[in-house]
């Protein structure tokens, strides 16, 4: 007999009670019966996830979680223990109970969950603190290791060892639709394109934004969690090293609660912040984590706003605002790569123009071109804990993608080659008449 059964033979005899429509039902069962529900809801969200393993990556796996458990509850008691105006404290009593779930449950994380403001590996394993040190530092040493190997960015060689590898911020394509998919081994098998370095930038491209903003929300996160973050390069994976990461920074100040922990930046322009993370971000931090063998990546998504100079020092609304400094080589190259300096937190509004002048002092080969003043409008700090169930069941889809991968690049990859839109416009073609003079 199920729990399930046990509770509604045990509540039988209330049922006549002409009240229970205005007492939720899940105050009208005793502890013991609690209890019984509870195990109830344990087993099927732990049914759930190892059902839909592979489904942790989209943005609603929770939802859909709470929503089909919950159904299941209700439906099992619709009729005879309780009526649709208890659909509410059931589905309330039943998102707390899969939340306890995840909670006690360190195999199968939460996608995502609030930020994680203390030490993950004492307070979630209860391990020791000298032991914790020990196991990130060799974790540190070796990816230091590893980082002193890879080719200087946009060198010949850097450009092989990417073409040879599907990095983290690519690898949910493959799990796309077939078009994306696609347009990945196109990437792959095509030759490698070289940029010579000199290429026009456009500052006025949102994806400008995100490179501008990147060490802006860097500074912001180093100042929000009093840490240091390390940059690293491209890492392959140990065991795989078809695949790769590129983390936005590791936290490697021994004396931090966050020592050991990854970050992953995202500069916002237009889209909503929710703290939800895309299925393309979920995949990247995964990939990163898994290829870095760190258990927690912090994911920060930044909106700044741009404003004139006089807005700046009228604004007493902002509190987190600052000023970008954009120079350009004094020199005239065929490159126009600006060139920013961020004025540090700890300068107050009165030296703002003293740090300025300073600044341009001592860059005397680079010209000043733009005074940018901005401020902080929104953001999200969120933890994301590594889910190895995720990658093991994926790692045989993602496999064979790179096998298809490294066939199609001695088979031929013609068929890959992007398809040309038809227009389905009707032509509309200038006709000239000419009447002929039939008199003649």
């Amino acid at each position: 007999m199920s729990d399930i059964e046990e509770i509604i033979i045990e509540n039988e005899v209330s049922e006549s009670s002409s009240d229970d429509n205005e007492i939720s039902f899940i105050n009208t069962i005793s502890i013991s019966e609690k209890n019984q529900l509870n195990d109830t809801i344990h087993e099927l969200t732990e049914e759930y996830v190892k059902r839909e393993i592979k489904n942790h990556s989209k943005p609603d796996f929770y939802k859909n979680l709470i929503e089909e458990v919950t159904t299941i509850i209700f439906e099992s008691f619709l009729d005879i223990l309780c009526s649709d105006c208890d659909y509410d404290s059931i589905l309330e009593f039943t998102e707390m109970t899969i939340s306890d779930w995840f909670e006690q449950n360190t195999i199968y994380p939460l996608r995502q969950q609030s930020h994680i403001d203390y030490e993950y590996y004492t307070d979630t394993f209860g391990l020791a603190d000298d032991f914790v040190k020990n196991m990130v530092d060799e974790k540190i040493y070796k990816l230091r290791e590893i980082n002193k190997t890879i080719p200087e960015q946009r060198s010949a060689e850097w450009y092989i060892v990417r073409h040879n590898m599907i990095t983290a911020s690519n690898l949910y394509k493959i799990f796309g639709s077939n078009a994306v998919q696609n347009q990945l081994v196109f990437e792959k098998c095509k030759p490698i394109v070289m940029e010579s370095g000199t290429n026009y930038v456009n500052t006025m491209l949102a994806t400008h934004w995100g490179v501008k903003y990147e060490p802006l929300s860097l500074m912001f996160y180093e100042e929000q969690t009093k840490t240091k973050v390390e940059c690293f390069g491209c890492i392959p994976h140990s065991k795989y090293s078809f695949i790769g990461a590129s983390p936005d920074g590791i936290i490697t100040d021994d004396t931090s609660p966050y020592y050991g922990r990854m970050l992953e930046i995202k500069n916002i322009v237009n889209r909503n912040i929710d703290g939800i993370p895309s299925e393309a971000y979920w995949i990247q931090m995964q990939i990163q984590m898994e290829v870095c063998d760190l258990d927690v990546c912090d994911f920060l998504e930044t909106r700044f706003k741009e404003y004139e100079e006089t807005e700046f020092y009228q604004d007493d609304v902002n509190e987190l605002k600052g000023v970008i400094l954009y120079f350009i080589k004094r020199e005239i190259t065929m490159s126009n790569n600006p060139y920013y300096i961020y004025m540090p937190f700890s300068v107050k509004q009165d030296d703002i123009q003293q740090w300025i002048e300073k600044t341009k002092n001592e860059h005397t080969e680079h010209i000043l071109f733009n005074t940018i003043y901005w401020y902080l409008d929104e953001y999200s700090l969120i933890t994301v804990r590594r889910n190895d169930q995720w990658f093991q069941e994926c790692l045989p889809q993602i496999t064979n993608f790179w096998d298809i991968i490294q066939k199609e690049r001695i088979s031929g990859y013609d068929h890959r080659y992007p398809k040309k839109r038809v227009s389905t416009e009707p032509t509309t073609k200038n006709i000239e008449v000419i009447k002929l003079d039939t008199n003649t």
